[in-house]
């Protein structure tokens, strides 16, 4: 039986940082830069998606490398959104743990151009 979804809001270095769960078990954790959170994004790619501002990107997704299996998810961490280019670039100039860039990720309020498989 697969679990309940769920969402949440995490405080981080005082930014109010919105989660939402998968129903299934998550394949991986998302960060989404400049939109809101969505179940149905979440639901469809089976991952945990935390939303941040473009310019607190950098905050988040170092504490989402640290965090990940604490909520719940094993599989890759992904960035896509607003920056997000330029913010995987510098995860890897800086030694990071790997970032994957998500091109394009379907949104209520963006036409998918690209989507993308959290098992690839």
């Amino acid at each position: 039986m697969p679990q309940a979804a769920r969402s949440a809001s995490l405080r981080l270095r005082g930014l109010r940082v919105p989660i939402v769960w998968p129903a299934a078990p998550p394949a991986g954790l998302l960060v989404l830069l400049g939109a809101e959170p969505s179940q149905e994004l979440a639901d469809r790619h089976g991952v945990v998606i935390l939303c941040a501002a473009p310019d607190d990107g950098a905050a988040v997704v170092a504490w989402a490398a640290d965090h990940a299996a604490a909520l719940g998810a094993t599989g890759p961490l992904l960035l896509a959104g607003e920056g997000a280019d330029a913010l995987v670039r510098r995860t890897c100039d800086e030694g990071w743990p790997e970032v994957r860039l998500v091109p394009r990720v379907e949104t209520p309020h963006t036409p998918c151009m690209r989507c993308f498989d959290a098992g690839h």
